[in-house]
This record gives structure tokens, sequence and C-alpha cells, in this order.
């Protein structure tokens, strides 16, 4: 079983668990009470450390320690020979998507048209996308697509 699999399977196990207490506080047939009113703070106790026990486990077997490496990728992302510009820009989303997940949208389709640019491996394709400073990723494939395919069409008609 896979570390996500099994982190998948234990924060279930501890939801039922969770779930199971607050049900168990509103069946007052289960107390032996006597009249009395069951202490809820010992409840509340459980649940923070289940809490606890939940963000231990997401910080141990979760994504969120693999940021760093997901924005690594993203800087060090460039164009292989023979990938096609779309490929290029769905692989630089996708990366943004799990490297910069709490930032607003505004900040990541920036930051998105900018590791596109510099991933492109044609430097002429590179720089005329770089000048028209694209505000985001769409806008910088939809330029970075046409200038390529002016330069490759005035190449065929000399």
């Amino acid at each position: 079983m896979g570390f996500r699999t099994y982190a998948d399977t234990l924060k279930k196990r501890l939801s039922e668990l969770e779930d199971r207490s607050i049900n168990f506080k509103s069946r007052p047939h289960v107390f032996q009470t006597n009249g009395q009113i069951p202490d809820i703070r010992r409840t509340n106790v459980l649940l923070t450390d289940l809490t606890t026990i939940e963000n231990t486990l997401e910080a141990r077997f979760g994504d969120c320690h693999l940021t760093q490496f997901y924005r690594t990728e993203l800087k060090t992302r460039r164009q292989e020979p023979g990938e096609s510009l779309q490929v290029l820009a769905a692989d630089v989303e996708r990366l943004m998507s799990l490297a910069y997940a709490e930032c607003p949208q505004d900040v990541r389709d920036s930051l998105a048209a900018q590791y596109f640019v510099d991933a492109i491996r044609d430097e002429d394709t590179q720089h005329a996308t770089r000048l028209m400073r694209a505000k985001d990723l769409k806008s910088a494939l939809a330029y970075s697509m046409k200038y390529e395919a002016a330069k490759t069409v005035s190449k065929t008609s000399r």
C-alpha cells in the first residue's frame, strides 16, 4: 500500500472516529448519567487529539512538503526537442496548480506566463514572446504559436 493510500485510509478512519464521537454525544440513552449531563469537554479533547493526529499524518504523508519540489521543477522546466508549445503550456499549468495552489488566480496566471516563456527552447520565439509581456499563459501560448508559425512560413517561402 502506498503512502498516499495509507494516509487516505487513516484519514477516513479518523473521520469515522470523529463522527462516532459526535454521534455518541447525540445519544443520551448510551450514557448512564443518572440525570447528569455528560462532560462535553472530554469529547472535545478527543476531537482535538484526532485533529492533531490528522494534521501530523497530512504533514508526513500529504503533498504539502512537495510544494518546493514542484516549484523547483517549474524553474528548471525546459521544452524538450519535438515537444509542442501546447504540451509545454499544459505541463506548466499542471505544475503551477501543484506549486502555487494557495496563490490568487491572477498571481498564478502571471507566474505561469513567465515560467512558460522561460521554458521555450527556441531563443527567437522566447525573446519575441518575452517582449510581448503576456499577462497570462493563454496569451503567451497564442503569441508564441503565431510567432513560430510566421517563422516557419517565412523559412519555406525563401
